[in-house]
């Protein structure tokens, strides 16, 4: 129990002066960023079209180039999804490990006579 205290009050009850170690946490897409992009591409294009077409453009010398795409493809598809529950989109896919489309759903008001 000392011991604890010792690291966290540091030695003669002073906080500890030691760095305390971070790790590099990657700038990744997230599924906030892709809504934002899905509902904006759908508003040009209510027709949407496949999954890779909503994804960010990923240089290739950016750091962690692969955890960065890996990151995109599920945060977008996470993305698809929730709009489609929302009743926002539609998703379609023609066969097992097809191409994912994706669509908007157009709500017209019909006017009654």
């Amino acid at each position: 129990m000392e011991a604890c205290l010792v690291v966290l009050r540091g030695r003669g009850g002073q906080p500890a002066e030691e760095p305390v170690y971070q790790p590099d946490i990657p700038d990744l897409w997230r599924v906030s960023d892709a809504l934002a992009r899905i509902r904006a591409a759908l508003a040009e294009d209510p027709e949407g079209g496949a999954l890779t077409r909503f994804l960010p453009v990923i240089r290739a010398d950016a750091p962690h180039r692969e955890l960065r795409a890996r990151a995109a493809v599920a945060s977008t598809l996470l993305a698809g999804l929730e709009l489609a529950k929302e009743g926002g989109l539609t998703l379609r896919q023609e066969s097992p490990f097809a191409t994912l489309s994706l669509a908007s759903l157009i709500q017209q008001s019909v006017e009654l006579p």
